[in-house]
């Protein structure tokens, strides 16, 4: 006679913390772009940049505006996490709150 119990983790995805509504859109003056391609090289600025170079620039754009990341739909998921996780690591050595902003994916 056998026992078996097992428990089933139900989380999926990602976990974000989104901020409260606004009443008004926030008006948005400075921005920076973070593109991951269907091959999943990320470019900036039309220019192609490795993980560390977006977290470093990250670094020094934090706290002046959201930065926006942008995936073809055929990246592969691990590059566009890793894209991710850049620009995280980079509002996290700034020292504050992350302002992301997650577009669709581009045809």
């Amino acid at each position: 006679f056998f026992l078996l119990v097992t428990a089933f983790r139900s989380e999926v995805g990602l976990r974000t913390d989104l901020p409260p509504a606004l009443s008004e859109p926030a008006r948005v003056s400075a921005r920076l772009a973070v593109l991951v391609g269907p091959e999943g090289r990320l470019a900036m600025d039309g220019e192609p940049v490795p993980a560390e170079a977006v977290r470093q620039r990250v670094e020094a754009f934090a706290g002046q505006g959201p930065v926006v990341l942008r995936a073809h739909r055929e990246a592969p998921y691990a590059d566009y996490i890793a894209a991710l996780d850049a620009v995280l690591l980079g509002h996290q050595d700034a020292g504050v709150p992350p302002r992301l902003a997650l577009h669709q994916p581009e045809d």
